[in-house]
């Protein structure tokens, strides 16, 4: 049996503390990302802004070529239409009687749209291709006038047809066509 010396305490010391690690100091200040989320906000805006600037000139350079296709073809369908149903005064009025048509009136026309149906068959199927449109060197597209090649199905007959359509005074109408 051990002994303890007088002054010492019946039992063993405490181990020692383990040690502090050292001190660190004040923890690190995080950097700012502000900068970069103005940065990226602008960036944003600036994008969504060039976006729509480009959409606003994209419609107005395109928007009067579609609007003019657009009714230039409604004329041809109103035109045929008009003769399937052997409505020839209706398919008159997109005639316009200037220029190559000028000797043409309603009753000439008339007569020949219905020997044409006499002789081969009122119109079963119709079907505008895409139109043709002329270019001008100095003005650039002429969106004026349109050119159509229409194919016509009749009960003893299928041809094409060629439909020159112009705007008149704001209205659109068939200034020359190769046959009824």
């Amino acid at each position: 049996v051990r002994q303890v010396p007088p002054g010492y305490p019946l039992y063993p010391p405490y181990p020692p503390y383990p040690p502090y690690p050292p001190y660190a100091g004040k923890p690190p200040v995080k950097k700012s990302r502000r900068w970069l989320w103005i940065t990226l906000s602008i960036l944003g805006v600036v994008l969504l802004a060039s976006c729509g600037l480009c959409g606003w000139a994209a419609y107005n350079f395109f928007s009067p070529a579609v609007q003019s296709v657009s009714n230039s073809l409604n004329v041809v369908e109103d035109y045929y239409s008009a003769l399937q149903a052997k409505n020839y005064a209706a398919a008159f009025d997109d005639i316009s009687t200037q220029n190559q048509l000028s000797g043409l009136t309603e009753a000439k026309f008339a007569q020949e749209a219905s020997a044409r149906d006499a002789q081969y068959g009122t119109i079963q199927s119709y079907n505008p291709g895409q139109p043709a449109y002329s270019t001008d060197t100095n003005s650039g597209f002429n969106f004026t006038h349109f050119t159509y090649s229409v194919s016509v199905k009749r009960p003893n007959l299928s041809y094409t047809s060629t439909l020159s359509v112009d705007n008149i005074n704001n209205q659109w109408k068939i200034t020359n066509f190769d046959s009824v």
